[in-house]
């Protein structure tokens, strides 16, 4: 109140200052914080007043990077956003760059949502279904992965299975979540301090998950063990024996001449690449091979046109009356490459078919 008690005292809090958050987190909340990281924020998960700072962060991002300002990348002439791809970039895959439109939140729907083929056409997306995990499973021979992929189990129910010793269902969320983590996690060379950090669990638990992923699926933590070493010894890794792609480590002279700070990255990177590597490379010889298919038959350019590629996700503007016709083929064309450079799994590919951008 004022002096005179009549009016609320107006508090001016800038969510945006690190020094007004941490005096609030300390003082406050009691947490005793170095920082206000969202990393170090995230071990204090289910705290109010955190969980909403968290959300506020997230919400602004969102906000200056796809909220109005966005509106400037639609040309004038079209009335379309249109994009920058890059085909050459270290991880083989293809970037996307003024404006990244593979940087769309998937997420939230109504950002995609935004985003609508023109009258007479249907948003086609097409993507690999776990297209990362049936590359790993499949190059590092993990028969106890490859075996339930193929029979069209849900693998993180069955990784969660063999891990907790239990049945685990999709209902049994928790330790589902936890296991489709690591999953994910595997590829890119994460480890239990990640885990901790993205699932709010105790490290000690984190490190115990991990020993007994590693322990019931030991083909898989061999060979990632194998890419890494690889990568730190000749200082470049291979995608696959088809392609052959090389991924050099700039980093690997700095590491030779004592700076070992770097070894951790060159590991993650060697057993990253051939995962995503091969992904991007079965997406760009699919890409192609499509593209023949629609340029033979006619069909290029006037009832199909591909406008975008997310990862393992392309997307075409189709005519409403050729989509039953187009999209079974193209979805046979790129199960038909994947399998090209994954021989022991099945290869496996949804398309949504919409009137806006949208993944199911």
């Amino acid at each position: 109140m004022d002096l005179f008690g009549q009016e609320l005292r107006q508090i001016k809090v800038n969510y945006d200052s690190p020094s007004q958050m941490l005096k609030i987190c300390n003082e406050k909340e009691g947490l005793n914080l170095e920082t206000t990281e969202d990393r170090e924020l995230q071990k204090h998960k289910g705290n109010e007043f955190v969980d909403m700072l968290l959300t506020h962060r997230e919400i602004s991002k969102r906000d200056s990077t796809y909220g109005l300002n966005f509106l400037k990348n639609i040309n004038p002439t079209t009335k379309r956003v249109h994009t920058d791809f890059w085909q050459i970039k270290h991880t083989f895959r293809v970037g996307s760059s003024d404006p990244n439109l593979q940087n769309i939140p998937s997420k939230v729907p109504q950002f995609r949502a935004c985003f609508k083929p023109r009258p007479g056409y249907k948003w086609v997306a097409i993507d690999y279904a776990g297209q990362e995990m049936r590359i790993m499973a499949d190059f590092s021979n993990e028969h106890k992965m490859i075996a339930p992929i193929n029979e069209g189990k849900d693998i993180h129910c069955h990784v969660a299975s063999e891990v907790f010793e239990t049945e685990v269902t999709k209902a049994d969320k928790g330790k589902r979540d936890l296991m489709k983590s690591i999953n994910f996690m595997k590829p890119y060379g994460g480890g239990p301090e990640k885990l901790t950090d993205l699932m709010g669990i105790p490290l000690d638990k984190s490190k115990e998950l991990f020993s007994a992923y590693n322990m019931k699926f030991p083909l898989l933590n061999t060979w990632l063990v194998k890419q890494a070493k690889f990568g730190v010894d000749n200082g470049y890794i291979v995608t696959n024996s088809i392609h052959k792609g090389r991924r050099w480590f700039k980093e690997h002279k700095e590491m030779l001449d004592g700076n070992w700070r770097y070894k951790g990255n060159i590991e993650r990177q060697s057993m990253n690449t051939p995962i995503q590597g091969t992904g991007a490379v079965v997406v760009k010889h699919a890409m192609y091979r499509s593209r023949k298919y629609l340029r033979d038959n006619g069909y290029w350019q006037k009832s199909v046109f591909m406008i975008g590629q997310v990862h393992d996700e392309v997307i075409y503007e189709i005519k409403e009356d050729m989509v039953e016709t187009i999209v079974p083929k193209i979805k046979n064309i790129m199960v038909e490459v994947g399998n090209i450079y994954v021989s022991k799994v099945n290869m496996a590919v949804d398309a949504t078919i919409s009137d806006k951008w949208l993944k199911e």
